[in-house]
């Protein structure tokens, strides 16, 4: 899937699903908005797709790759490719959202 902060989570069993990135709360980073919130984007697009909303939950996935396809992404990933400069998280959802 790729780093802790894209990777997106799912906890299904018989009657419910729980849905959550594999990050931690990343304390040291609290309120600089900074945190990469991808992984959590992507854990709702894993809920959207288990109450059946498939196409929701693609054109999300859809978005986040586009997003970063086109070089824009928050420090974290920026900081591991040449050239990109970081955004803020707020900036960085705004963009998913541009895509969607």
């Amino acid at each position: 899937m790729g780093g802790i902060a894209i990777a997106p989570g799912a906890n299904v069993g018989s009657q419910m699903g729980v849905f959550e990135a594999v990050h931690g709360s990343a304390p040291a980073i609290a309120g600089m908005n900074a945190a990469n919130p991808t992984g959590l984007i992507l854990s709702g697009a894993l809920m959207l797709e288990y109450m059946g909303w498939s196409a929701a939950a693609e054109a999300i996935r859809k978005a986040v790759a586009a997003t970063i396809g086109a070089g824009h992404m928050t420090g974290d990933l920026a900081a591991q490719t040449d050239g990109v400069a970081p955004l803020s998280t707020t900036e960085y959802a705004q963009a998913v959202r541009e895509n969607f």
